[in-house]
């Protein structure tokens, strides 16, 4: 549940501060006091249904906005109006936890369910290039959202790049090899789509927490150190902060480059001999 701000009591304030100023000013000037207080509770209702009515939303904020008990929309980032009494909100949901998959982690399942994984047998493909088929497309999107990102932090923020996008989207591509290779590797050993769901839960929880995102690697205990060294987010994160804060070069990053192309190597080569089994 997201905590109350102080834009509805200010609302609240202004409203009723108004009201009291017009109804002392009509009884000043008529000497009807019932007139004067009348309009001053009317100021006092509408202040309380505006500070009720009014809602602002943060910028990472979706608002669920039910009317009589039925979703009737979804609100925000912004400032937006309910209706008091009829609408309520549920939830606010912060979209900065919520995280985008790139669907390769059912890419392969989705095939054997909806029975086109015959069709896939058949082919006079490679099974390198139908992985490369399935890979690529999620590799786009990722790169499209990634530059979607970089724009919006250097055109609207005004965030400089301390080093060359070169070095940035280098890392960049490697890290999406390596996350492409664990999802096709997951949907390539499960059988059905809620088992690649699953699977695909029990390690993007795991990598995002240990990635070093929310908290420093060097403070975690050894031995889940040596566990974010196949977490390929841990070096797309390194890689990120020193290119932007130290303006690192390709040299300097190689300890983070070939980690992640070994993870890309070793996930999209199980993935191509799981096929291929299923190939023979």
């Amino acid at each position: 549940m997201r905590t109350s701000t102080s834009f509805a009591p200010l609302v609240f304030f202004i409203i009723v501060v108004i009201g009291a100023g017009v109804g002392y000013a009509i009884h000043r000037a008529t000497g009807n006091q019932l007139l004067g207080e009348s309009v001053g509770g009317v100021g006092l209702v509408i202040g309380v249904l505006a500070s009720l009515s009014i809602k602002v939303a943060d910028q990472w904020e979706k608002v669920v906005v039910l009317r009589l008990g039925k979703f009737h929309s979804l609100k925000g980032p912004g400032l937006f109006f309910i209706i008091p009494v009829l609408d309520q909100i549920p939830y606010w949901i912060d979209t900065r936890v919520i995280t985008t998959r790139f669907k390769a982690e059912t890419t392969l399942t989705r095939e054997r369910e909806q029975g086109t994984f015959d069709q896939l047998l058949v082919s006079p493909f490679h099974p390198f290039e139908i992985m490369a088929g399935k890979a690529l497309p999620c590799m786009l999107i990722g790169a499209v959202m990634a530059t979607s990102i970089l724009l919006v932090a250097w055109l609207w923020f005004r965030i400089p790049i301390a080093a060359s996008l070169i070095t940035l989207y280098a890392g960049l591509i490697l890290f999406l090899l390596a996350a492409v290779g664990i999802g096709l590797f997951v949907s390539s050993i499960a059988a059905t789509m809620q088992q690649a769901l699953l699977y695909s839960f029990l390690v993007m929880i795991p990598f995002m927490l240990l990635s070093g995102l929310a908290t420093p690697v060097s403070s975690m205990p050894q031995s889940v150190q040596y566990f974010t060294l196949i977490n390929p987010l841990r070096y797309a994160i390194e890689i990120a902060q020193r290119v932007y804060l130290e303006g690192a070069g390709i040299g300097r990053l190689w300890p983070d480059l070939w980690p992640m192309a070994i993870i890309a190597a070793i996930t999209l080569t199980a993935a191509a001999g799981m096929f291929r089994k299923r190939l023979a």
